[in-house]
């Protein structure tokens, strides 16, 4: 079941979700800070490296579209981001609260 729910959760990522966010071409000057793990997860087996490299770099694009964007590598940080680097995430979303007030 898990792998199961990690191939669907891939294929989501290559089909509707990751042609979703391919089509916008801005964010204009709207606010945002992408967070992306560093730790390669263990369910992708032998293509756990490339994966993560792919993701990380899929997400520094992702910040590239706003102006006011920014990427932050977490390179603890694993699948549950929030859980691995609780306070990273906080300052993440205190960054974009404060451009957001600029």
């Amino acid at each position: 079941a898990y792998q199961t729910a990690i191939a669907d959760e891939l294929r989501m990522l290559v089909t509707e979700s990751g042609q979703q966010a391919a089509a916008v071409e801005s964010f204009g000057d709207t606010p945002l800070v992408v967070l992306a793990a560093g730790q390669p997860s263990g369910a992708f087996g032998d293509q756990a490296e490339a994966y993560v490299q792919s993701a990380i770099e899929a997400n520094r694009a992702l910040a590239r579209k706003s102006t006011r964007g920014s990427f932050l590598l977490v390179p603890e940080g694993g699948h549950r981001l929030h859980e691995d680097a609780p306070e990273r995430v906080v300052e993440a979303i205190r960054e974009v609260l404060d451009r957001a007030r600029e």
